[in-house]
Parts: C-alpha cells; sequence; structure tokens
C-alpha cells in the first residue's frame, strides 16, 4: 500500500510538473510572436502544450529518479562536479533522445495537416535548457537538505557530548562523596545513633535527587536549593563549626530553572579547592536575586591541591549556552571566591 501510495504521487508530481512547464514554454513563444506582430493561431498555443507537456513528462518521471539515486552515491559525495557532470550527461542525452522521438510523431502527425515549420535543433536546445534548470533545483534542494542535516547532526553531537561529559563528571563526585558519607555514617553510628539515623534519610535524599534528576537537563531553583540543604547538612557534620553558609534567596527566583547538580558543583568546589578548619573556617554565601544565582566563600586555597582541569565549569558553561547567551561568571573579588550563574526561564 505504502508503495503504491509513493508512486502514485511520484506520478502526479511528475504531471503538476509537467504541467507547468508546458504552460510557460508555449507561453514564451507565444509572448514573442506578440511583439513581433505575428499571426498566432489558437490552435498552435494548445499543439505547444501538449507537445511541451509530453516532452516533460517523458523527462522528468525519467531523470528526476536518476538524479535522485546518484544523490544516494556517499562515495561519489567527495567528489561533486565529477556526480554533478555524470547527472548532467545521462539527463541531458536522454532529453536529447526524448525530443527526437517525440519532435519526429508530432512532425509526422501535425505537419501533415499544417504547414508550421518545427525546428528539431530549437526545440533539443530548449529540451537541454529546461533539464539542466531541472537539474538545477534538485542540486539546490539536495545541498540545502544536506546542509540542514548536518546542521542537526552537529547540534545534536553536540548536546549528547554535553550530556556525556557530564555523566562522567556526576560519576566522579559521586563515588567519592559516597566514601566520605559513609565514613561518617560509621562513626556516627558508634557515637549517635540517633544522629545516624538523621544523616541516613538525608543522605538518601541526596542520591534520590541525583537519581531523579540524572535524565532531566533543567530544574527549578526550588529542587535544587532543597537538595543542597540535604547536602550541605552532610557536610555540616563532617566539618562541624569549621563550615559555615546562609542562604539568601528572592521568593522570585525559586520558580526559575537551571541545570541539575551546578550550585552543588559550586558548593563542592568551595569544600574541595580550599582549606577547612577552626582556625581557618570556611564561610558560604549563597545568594539569589535579579534572575541570578551567587554563590560566594572566602578565598584559602589549600597549600597542596590535586591538578584542577576546571572541567566542571566548562561543563556548567557549555551546559548553559542551550539555554541562554548569558555565561556563568567566575572570579576572585575582594579575597572572596564569587561565582555568578544566570537563573533560566523555562518557557
Amino acid at each position: 500500500m505504502k508503495i503504491f501510495q509513493t508512486k502514485f504521487g511520484y506520478l502526479l508530481e511528475s504531471v503538476l510538473a509537467s504541467m507547468v512547464i508546458g504552460i510557460i514554454i508555449p507561453f514564451v513563444f507565444y509572448l514573442r510572436a506578440s511583439f513581433s506582430n505575428e499571426q498566432i493561431e489558437n490552435e498552435s498555443y494548445l499543439f505547444g502544450f501538449i507537445f511541451s507537456f509530453t516532452v516533460s513528462f517523458c523527462i522528468y518521471f525519467v531523470n528526476v529518479p536518476v538524479v535522485r539515486k546518484l544523490h544516494k552515491f556517499e562515495k561519489l559525495s567527495d567528489f561533486q562536479v565529477l556526480r554533478i557532470a555524470l547527472e548532467l550527461i545521462i539527463t541531458m542525452s536522454f532529453a536529447g533522445i526524448v525530443m527526437v522521438l517525440v519532435h519526429s510523431a508530432y512532425a509526422h502527425f501535425y505537419v501533415a495537416e499544417s504547414k508550421e515549420d518545427i525546428s528539431l535543433f530549437d526545440n533539443i536546445i530548449i529540451a537541454l535548457v529546461v533539464d539542466v534548470v531541472v537539474v538545477t533545483i534538485l542540486e539546490i534542494i539536495y545541498f540545502f537538505k544536506k546542509w540542514k542535516n548536518s546542521l542537526i547532526e552537529s547540534e545534536q553531537l553536540r548536546r549528547k557530548n554535553v550530556e556525556i561529559q557530564y555523566a562522567a563528571l556526576t560519576n566522579q563526585i559521586n563515588p567519592h562523596f559516597l566514601f566520605n558519607s559513609l565514613n561518617i555514617l560509621t562513626s556516627l553510628i558508634q557515637e549517635d545513633p540517633d544522629k545516624a539515623l538523621l544523616f541516613t534519610k538525608e543522605f538518601s535524599k541526596i542520591y534520590r535527587y541525583v537519581l531523579d534528576s540524572k535524565d532531566k537537563l533543567i530544574v527549578s531553583l526550588q529542587s535544587e536549593l532543597d537538595f543542597m540543604n540535604s547536602y550541605l547538612y552532610l557536610q555540616k557534620i563532617r566539618f562541624d563549626s569549621s563550615l559555615n553558609y546562609q542562604t539568601e534567596i528572592d521568593v522570585n527566583c525559586l520558580d526559575y530553572f537551571l541545570p541539575p547538580l551546578s550550585l552543588q558543583l559550586l558548593v563542592e568546589n568551595a569544600i574541595k579547592h580550599n582549606e577547612i578548619s577552626e582556625q581557618n573556617p570556611l564561610n558560604l554565601n549563597i545568594k539569589g536575586s535579579n534572575q541570578e544565582l551567587i554563590v560566594s566563600n572566602n578565598f584559602q586555597p589549600k597549600e597542596k591541591t590535586t591538578n584542577n582541569t576546571g572541567i566542571g565549569l566548562k561543563n556548567l558553561t557549555e551546559r548553559y549556552s542551550h539555554y541562554t547567551d548569558q555565561k556563568p561568571v567566575f572570579k576572585i573579588e575582594n579575597n572572596s571566591y564569587v561565582a555568578k550563574i544566570p537563573l533560566i526561564i523555562d518557557e
């Protein structure tokens, strides 16, 4: 059934295209004759239409599939000029043969009853010109579709690459965080069972959020803050008074969105790369206003740190590029490390 519909659709396409060409070509000759003050018989235009339609249909019906077939040869795509030249040689040869056969048939049946002269050479030239125009249009459509598909594939690859980097980053963070949390939990079970129970509940919330958000591209700021409260609760147990934080979020910002684990990344970076002790406590400030989230901390980098490639911040910047022209900003200002990330309006 589908094959029948496809063939019928192409037959209809060939008829319509041939009708358009069949109307245009005799109309051009009609205009030329009018400007030359030549006498025109009504039957001449009808004959011109039937003649042009017949030739156009034969050429279109056979040559268009030939051109589309050659488009599918990927090996020839590296030699576009050769492929187009091959298309023109095949289609123009067939167009010339069709014109000779149709012209001979019409000359035999029509000219026998009229004294009108029909030039075979002129008709062949017209057929070849029409063929070149049709092939040119098909090539323009082909290259446009190819360009459009390349843009789509490029964007898909780009997004896939970002998702892979994000997954890799998450996988790097989670085992490290899991190891530290289990050590803390082990100590709490022995020292403070009630606190260990609370720790377990918050710990389960964290991993529930990670599992729920792993397939999402953006999440609400409210859900990210709820997750961050659980995350900082565990870190607070680990560092006690050496880690302090405060949150100031405008109510209007809670319905905005951001990539998942964005806030966690900024907070974890602050904890990971700064000295945290009773003598040098780390003070975190999370502020949200004017469609912007700011995470700042007192800048006290560790003397010995692991190689920091900045892949997490680069990944975050790349993820933001899919949703807004505004880019995250990371800088040191007044002896504080400041990270500013835009909040996204989900339209």
